[in-house]
């Protein structure tokens, strides 16, 4: 498991981890003084996580087509038998006269 700060990003020693310290020794440092802790560093997200958030969004766009699809469908069938049962509500009323 790595111990990475969880403002800059540095590697944390295991011993200081397990204390509860999630904070490097200069960030904490920072912290304790009450001073604004220097901005995160932004990592670029790796090959391997790109392919993955892809992937994940490819399958969340299939998963919400089939879910519009099925929901017109449902929608289709219930409309289809709604303007069935007032066709014949209809011809029932007028054949009566």
């Amino acid at each position: 498991m790595d111990y990475i700060c969880s403002n800059c990003f540095a590697f944390i020693k295991p011993e200081r981890w397990n204390l509860g310290y999630r904070l490097c020794l200069s960030c904490g440092e920072l912290y304790a003084k009450g001073l604004p802790l220097p901005k995160p560093v932004k990592i670029p997200p790796s090959k391997e996580e790109i392919k993955a958030a892809n992937e994940l969004r490819r399958v969340e766009a299939e998963a919400k087509k089939r879910s519009a699809e099925r929901f017109a469908k449902e929608s289709a069938a219930r409309l289809k038998k709604i303007r069935d049962a007032e066709m014949a509500r209809l011809k029932k009323k007028y054949r009566e006269k």
